[in-house]
């Protein structure tokens, strides 16, 4: 990563990691992003929780929600929730799901539910003091959603539950940009500290970003499948069915 950063150009690099059911998924983690003055895509976050889980969970107790579906279970419709119920999906094998959600297109907050517990929490990098609040309209949605899943695929231990609002005390973010990192960071301890519940003492002065951020990307590109290019993402090296000659599109050559 010391070289990404000395170099200018570099715009992209790729990221191979294992999806929840062991296949491999290709991730475009946009290291640019990683910067401190860029706010970081949920692709990168997606990859990083992905990562996380597949080092430090590996009796794959703790479920990961894709941000799109945790969107639409939050904020969407009886109709959009009824087409993501994930109906292959056992939750019930789980004892912990994390995810995060995205708002007006420009800030991350983390979502982690903690069977044990029957805890649900949400945290806002950079309002800690409505963290109860969202967490406890964060409640009502996902009761909504289980119920769903109940009605329509028979008996589900998660949505019989009865979840309540909680609260994990956090540092907040000193910038408009972080948000990102701290989300990433939270996931990491959830994760790690399961099945006890966390403690989100992060330092969060710009240095420490900084090393954060660089931290998050040298975990997410050693955590890649090693078969895989991190510059094109391709197992194989491709070639032109006509000529006898390598082709490569460099990504910022």
């Amino acid at each position: 990563t010391k070289t990404l950063w000395e170099q200018g150009q570099t715009e992209l690099v790729v990221s191979v990691i294992k999806s929840q059911d062991q296949c491999v998924t290709l991730r475009h983690s946009e290291f640019m992003t990683l910067r401190p003055e860029e706010l970081i895509c949920g692709e990168v976050i997606e990859a990083y929780m992905r990562a996380t889980l597949n080092q430090c969970d590996p009796a794959h107790r703790i479920f990961q929600i894709d941000h799109y579906t945790n969107g639409v279970i939050l904020g969407g419709s009886r109709e959009q929730m009824s087409r993501h119920l994930m109906r292959n999906v056992n939750l019930d094998t789980f004892d912990a799901a994390v995810s995060f959600v995205n708002v007006n297109n420009n800030h991350w907050r983390f979502l982690y539910l903690h069977v044990p517990s029957r805890s649900l929490f949400v945290m806002d990098p950079a309002a800690a003091e409505q963290d109860l609040h969202l967490s406890t309209t964060a409640v009502q949605c996902y009761n909504r959603y289980f119920q769903m899943r109940q009605n329509l695929y028979g008996k589900q231990v998660w949505g019989s539950l009865k979840w309540k609002a909680a609260t994990i005390p956090h540092t907040v973010q000193q910038d408009t940009t972080s948000c990102g990192v701290f989300v990433m960071q939270m996931a990491k301890e959830a994760i790690q500290s399961f099945p006890a519940i966390p403690s989100f003492n992060m330092k969060n002065s710009p240095r420490d970003m900084c090393r954060l951020r660089e931290e998050m990307a040298e975990e997410l590109l050693s955590t890649s499948e090693k078969d895989y290019c991190s510059m094109c993402g391709l197992k194989e090296v491709p070639r032109d069915k006509d000529i006898e000659a390598v082709v490569i599109d460099w990504v910022g050559a």
